[in-house]
């Protein structure tokens, strides 16, 4: 039968826990409290003894606003004013000149010899006496919280006045260092813009000649103007020729027409381009009269009869008068046509020439667009320049106000706080050493660490050994043996119940009691990897959980909660045939 009694491992320290445990740490402290008072003697009067030995430092303190960025004096500021990042980098630079060893030395520099006497008075005493500029040096001390603009400095000093003027000593001297940088960088800025401006008006004016040299060569009054008298001159000639095509094209036409009425008739008289030609209509009335007269004289004379013949001469020669003016007119209609066709190539010359004229305008338009465009660009910036130079002489006029002084330097007292510190320093070492030194001895000197100690501290044999089962699962640890999760660990249970078995005089059944006065130790997993190494072995083996705040056995093999000890002392403890036998109570 295997027992277990006392918490499980799982659970935390309850009160009576930590009572006890204090206890035990009185009890250690009580021990070897004559070292622990020793000790926090030594301790306490030490510190107390550095503490009020160092001299006393006044502290004196001023703060100072950092407004104007030396940055924004060539650098134009957006609309949307400076980024976070950039104004920040700004304030560090300032905190970087400030400690930097430069301006120390310029700082250290600008005491007088009598001043330098009073920053050393206090410490002539000692051996190896600091000059003033080391002391002011290391005196000055500056420190600026993230985020914000100001600036405090601190400087400490055993007589409070030199405090007072070392710190503003330092603000003023940066100040000063502030004022001759910036009027240093307008001066070198108005120069380089005055440099800057003159060269913009010599390349402005040799734009404005390459300009002038441009419209002389290619007799430009200006590209746009140039570009609609182009375009107006081919607007005339594209009309002129349009209607120059169709005229030849009715001519063409007209005449294949005329050639082919008189092919098939020599008077066309339905052919209107020919009957309309000169006096064609008079001529052909006269002949319509002629033969309205030879058929009247037909009707009283025959056809030999003179006046018959007269009439027939007449009307033959009226005819042939005809014939000849629909020829003539044929000849004008070809006449026209050649003169149509000279024209028309006459304006496809000259629209070329325009045409080729546009484009010869528009490849020199870009020339000319260029170096407008530059010529703006340059006068633009010329602009910008003297706007700047403006601005740069107006606030070369006003104070240089970088540095702004919010508190001039005061005396921080801080003597009671550092008398407060001091003791509340020796209280606390000396209460600490009171304390820790005993538990430090108890641990070094009484401290059990491995199998021998045990065996030599309380007289007993030991039957084995278990490590730390920090790689094992927790859930896996009270099975080790019943799962073989580490072959390692299930010998190590192995070979305690073998010397349980050969150091045991006492006859089967035997009761194994594991117990202990501190939670956590893992007295529940020992107790379910024995009764599974016993079981291994062939041993019928109960095992009970004594625990009676929180039984652990029920929950790592699964028990129902109206089982095991609790529940069966609850039923008035019935001693049944099977109460020992898998599946009882």
């Amino acid at each position: 039968m295997i027992v277990q009694s006392g918490m499980d491992f799982d659970d935390g320290l309850s009160v009576e826990d930590i009572r006890r445990r204090l206890g035990v740490m009185m009890a250690i402290v009580w021990r070897y409290w004559p070292a622990g008072l020793a000790a926090a003697i030594i301790v306490a009067s030490a510190f107390g003894w550095f503490m009020f030995s160092q001299p006393v430092m006044h502290t004196a303190v001023t703060t100072i606003l950092a407004q104007s960025p030396l940055e924004k004096i060539l650098v134009e500021a957006s609309p949307a004013g400076t980024p976070v990042q950039v104004e920040e980098n700004q304030l560090k630079n300032h905190l970087s000149v400030m400690e930097s060893r430069a301006f120390r030395l310029r700082f250290a520099e600008s005491f007088n010899a009598e001043e330098q006497a009073r920053i050393q008075a206090p410490f002539l005493g000692e051996e190896d006496v600091p000059t003033a500029a080391e002391i002011a040096a290391n005196a000055v001390s500056v420190s600026r919280e993230r985020g914000r603009e100001f600036f405090t400095i601190t400087a400490q000093h055993p007589d409070p006045e030199v405090a007072l003027m070392l710190a503003n000593r330092f603000v003023s001297e940066y100040q000063r260092m502030i004022q001759d940088e910036v009027m240093s960088a307008r001066n070198r800025a108005m120069l380089y813009l005055r440099e800057r401006a003159e060269e913009l008006a010599d390349e402005i004016k040799q734009l404005e000649d390459e300009r002038r040299k441009y419209r002389l060569e290619y007799n430009l009054i200006s590209v746009e103007e140039n570009q609609g008298v182009l375009a107006e001159r081919l607007k005339r000639i594209n009309l002129a020729l349009s209607e120059v095509r169709l005229q030849r094209l009715g001519l063409e036409n007209a005449i294949k027409q005329a050639e082919a009425d008189l092919a098939a008739n020599p008077l066309p008289f339905d052919n209107p381009s020919l009957a309309t030609f000169g006096n064609n209509q008079t001529m052909r009335q006269e002949l319509e009269r002629l033969k309205n007269e030879r058929d009247l004289l037909a009707q009283q004379f025959g056809p030999n009869h003179p006046k018959m013949k007269e009439a027939e001469r007449n009307i033959q020669g009226m005819e042939n008068i005809l014939k000849s003016g629909f020829k003539l007119a044929l000849e004008d209609l070809k006449t026209k046509l050649k003169l149509a066709r000279e024209s028309e190539e006459q304006l496809t010359q000259e629209l070329n020439t325009v045409f080729a004229e546009s484009l010869e305008l528009d490849r020199m338009a870009g020339g000319f667009k260029r170096l407008g465009d530059e010529l703006a660009a340059k006068q633009q910036a010329q602009a910008d320049l003297l706007q700047r130079i403006s601005r740069i002489d107006l606030n070369a006029q006003a104070p240089v106000d970088a540095l702004k002084v919010v508190d001039s330097a005061y005396l921080q007292h801080g003597n009671a706080l550092r008398m407060i510190m001091a003791v509340g320093g020796i209280l606390v070492l000396g209460v600490g050493s009171f304390i820790g030194v005993p538990l430090v001895i108890y641990t070094l000197t009484d401290r059990v660490t491995g199998s021998m100690d045990l065996e030599s501290t309380f007289k007993l044999d030991t039957l084995g050994v278990i490590p730390r089962l920090r790689s094992t699962p927790v859930v896996d640890r009270p099975h080790i043996v019943r799962d073989n999760v580490d072959l390692e660990h299930v010998e190590n249970f192995l070979a305690i119940a073998a010397q349980l078995d050969i150091s045991s005089s006492v006859p089967y059944p035997k009761r194994i009691v594991i117990t202990s006065t501190v939670p956590g130790e893992g007295k529940s997993m020992v107790a379910s990897n024995l009764a599974s190494t016993f079981t291994r072995y062939g041993r019928k083996t109960v095992l009970v959980d004594f625990d009676f705040r929180r039984p652990v056995q029920q929950d790592l093999h699964d028990i129902p909660d109206d089982r095991g000890f609790l529940a069966w002392a609850a039923a008035d403890c019935p001693m049944g045939e099977d109460l020992l036998e898998p599946g009882g109570p």
